[in-house]
């Protein structure tokens, strides 16, 4: 496991009782995912149609942890991806070995300038049989959501979405399920996320929850429901019904990230 310069601050003042956990801090300084860590890919949900989660779109090099999305060509598809309907993309998927529970996240990233989303999130997907019984919930914690070029949507571009999901089991990946308690800002912003690097973060307490983006607050909810241990992500998805198919010359491109950090207070 690669050392982690416990000396680093947060982006906002935190409490003198956090403290960096290395588990789900991750500088990206070596040459591959470190894979006491990291998946570089989520076990139960195989991508978003049209486009599959490919294991070959997670590199790291120069300091950067680069999640990329392609186009694919005919020749590229194979006969199952064709019938399940992955058929014209590849993005990338990364998830946290470990669940974990409340904490400071934070992330410097560079977002894909096309219209392939770049998500920072946490989510508790439940562990079978719970997730398949009514009655329950599979809990989700949106830290950011961004785009760069959107076709169906052309307000997205310029907005920094945070969100709250609770979605009622039974619960399925790959599923879409449009019934979930859904609580969302929607953050308009003069600029774009692609051009330059930024810092999202999300503050979850058993008390409250606090978006931060460039180190400054952008929203703030009571903690009702999110009790439970999630799991950390970065990934990028295809979202054909929000932001609309990309569109030829946008890709290849990549969601850059630079570091993912982490802190907890001391118990």
């Amino acid at each position: 496991m690669k050392e982690i310069n416990h000396n680093i601050k947060p982006s906002v003042n935190l409490p003198e009782t956090y403290r960096l956990n290395e588990q789900f801090s991750d500088d990206f300084t070596g040459t591959s995912l470190d894979f006491d860590k990291w998946y570089d890919f989520v076990p139960a949900w195989y991508g978003r149609q049209p486009g599959y989660f490919d294991r070959s779109n997670v590199s790291v090099s120069n300091g950067l942890l680069h999640l990329a999305s392609r186009e694919l060509s005919p020749e590229e598809v194979s006969v199952e991806n064709k019938a399940r309907g992955f058929d014209r993309f590849s993005t990338a998927f990364v998830r946290s070995r470990e669940r974990i529970l409340y904490g400071f996240f934070e992330m410097r990233f560079k977002a894909i300038n096309s219209s392939v989303s770049s998500a920072f999130w946490l989510n508790d997907p439940l562990d079978p049989p719970a997730k398949y019984r009514p009655g329950d919930f599979s809990e989700e914690i949106d830290i950011f959501e961004v785009f760069g070029k959107t076709h169906h949507d052309a307000d997205a571009e310029k907005t920094y979405f945070m969100t709250l999901h609770r979605f009622p089991t039974p619960y399925v990946e790959t599923k879409v399920n449009f019934s979930d308690e859904k609580y969302a800002c929607n953050m308009p912003y003069d600029g774009n996320f692609y051009d330059d690097f930024h810092i999202g973060s999300l503050l979850w307490t058993p008390e409250k929850m606090v978006w931060y983006l460039d180190g400054e607050a952008r929203w703030e909810q009571k903690n009702v429901n999110y009790h439970r241990p999630m799991y950390l992500n970065i990934d990028s998805e295809i979202m054909a019904d929000w932001t609309g198919l990309p569109e030829k010359g946008e890709l290849p491109g990549e969601f850059v990230v630079d570091y993912v950090r982490v802190w907890q207070t001391e118990k």
